[in-house]
């Protein structure tokens, strides 16, 4: 009986510390994925710019050929 007792002790231990190391796991995946949609977010904001930029150019071409 002892002998089951510590087994199981022993076994409720490997689990706890598997536990731990999926936690650990999680955790740096979610920093991970917050760092990739914190550089999504610059990269849109850079293309918006540009596109606003080279709008803004042809827009001036146009303007210019009436001028």
């Amino acid at each position: 009986m002892v002998r089951m007792l510590s087994t199981v002790l022993m076994d409720a231990r490997e689990i706890a510390s598997g536990i731990g190391e999926i936690q650990s796991a999680s955790e740096e995946q979610s920093r991970s994925v917050s760092h990739i949609t914190d550089s999504v977010v610059k990269i849109t904001a850079v293309v918006q710019s540009n596109s606003a930029t080279a709008q803004a150019k042809v827009l001036s071409t146009l303007a210019n050929q009436f001028t």
